[in-house]
């Protein structure tokens, strides 16, 4: 029997595996980085030749807000279509919470 805390004595204590780079990797569905990584290459083209200086640094910061935008986006796509139903066993193309790889509670933390 683990004490409570007076702070929160009716959570339940939830113990989680621990995750791995490639279950990151996973959670996060990099195989959809190309619209990302697509677009701000083409709005890059665009700007190096409208601009009188480009800055590669601003780009790779344009190009890194966009991957974690887009990871975002995936992760918050996972963990709503699992809680509402519409991820399951059999029909499910993203596997990571059906299957049990990550559980909820930690894409939410992701």
């Amino acid at each position: 029997h683990l004490p409570s805390s007076s702070a929160s004595p009716s959570l339940p204590l939830v113990l989680y595996h621990k995750l791995t780079m490639k279950d990151y990797i996973i959670a996060t569905r990099p195989w959809s980085f190309t619209a990302s990584v697509g677009i701000t290459l083409v709005g890059s083209a665009i700007s190096y030749n409208s601009v009188p200086r480009y800055y590669f640094a601003d780009f790779i910061l344009v190009l890194l807000g966009a991957l974690f935008i887009h990871i975002a986006g995936n992760l918050i796509n996972t963990y709503y279509d699992y809680k509402t139903g519409l991820d399951k066993k059999a029909t499910a193309d993203d596997r990571t919470l059906v299957d049990n790889t990550v559980k909820p509670g930690q894409v939410k933390n992701m």
